[in-house]
């Protein structure tokens, strides 16, 4: 039995386009406290998670480091943060050794980005639960 080339081309079309052609979006998911997850979907560049606040700072992350590593925001404010890795990110309020239980907690996906909730004065480390090398802090007044 021959298989002729143009065979195998239309039966491989199928495989090496359904995955462009089907539209899945993952949905923001929400948790106990603040957590939250951020899905990028094709095009996206803005996603506000349920109880987002106004961001009034803004973090990116990229190459694996939290940059600005410290901001300042208003009290009621949130803090944008932008993922331009192609891994995700989740930005989560405490230290490695030591989250914060009801603080923000949420995933970035790759491309995307998400906002903290409003934040009450006073100082709050934050750190990337998957990445814990990167660190930061937000002052908020």
């Amino acid at each position: 039995m021959t298989i002729r080339p143009s065979a195998l081309i239309v039966l491989a079309l199928p495989v090496l386009f359904a995955p462009a052609c089907s539209k899945s979006e993952e949905k923001p998911a929400v948790s106990a406290g603040a957590s939250t997850t951020v899905a990028a979907s094709a095009g996206a560049s803005t996603t506000k998670p349920a109880g987002a606040a106004t961001a009034g700072g803004e973090v990116t992350a990229e190459k694996n480091v939290f940059t600005p590593e410290k901001v300042k925001v208003k009290a009621g404010e949130g803090v944008k943060f932008t993922n331009k890795d192609t891994v995700k990110h989740e930005p989560t309020e405490g230290t490695p050794e030591k989250s914060v239980d009801g603080g923000f907690a949420f995933t970035v996906a790759g491309g995307a980005n998400g906002t903290t909730p409003a934040l009450k004065a006073g100082t709050h480390a934050f750190f990337c639960a998957i990445h814990e090398s990167m660190k930061g802090e937000i002052t908020v007044e």
